[in-house]
């Protein structure tokens, strides 16, 4: 029997455009139409509304552009590194993460040999 080959592997996400999955551009579409409806006609900006909205489902494209190029658990490792999760109340920061170092050299978390007699020595 003849097999053809599967051109669409079943587990990836279909791109449609640009890289992007059809949620993405819904996304993109739906908030640059909300923003421009809102400015444009609510507001009473008129043709600034229109070029906003425009504006606006563009950038969402290319945030989620960017959101998807740097892999899986990008956004986390750059948030870690922005320290923004230090900014976090207790209860809602991940737990089990060490504090980011910024300029202060190395920081050790165990006790080292030559300061047991230190009184910050654990």
């Amino acid at each position: 029997m003849y097999q053809r080959t599967a051109y669409q592997k079943l587990d990836q996400p279909v791109l449609v455009w640009m890289g992007l999955e059809f949620r993405e551009i819904g996304a993109a579409i739906g908030g640059g139409a909300a923003v421009a409806v809102g400015a444009g006609f609510v507001l009473g900006l008129g043709l600034v509304g229109l070029v906003l909205g425009f504006a606006t489902g563009g950038m969402l494209v290319v945030l989620f552009r960017s959101l998807r190029s740097g892999g899986p658990g990008y956004m986390f490792a750059a948030l870690y590194r922005a320290g923004l999760f230090e900014l976090l109340p207790t209860g809602l920061r991940p737990r089990y993460l060490l504090p980011v170092l910024r300029g202060q050299g190395r920081q050790w978390f165990s006790p080292r040999l030559e300061t047991e007699g230190a009184p910050d020595a654990r």
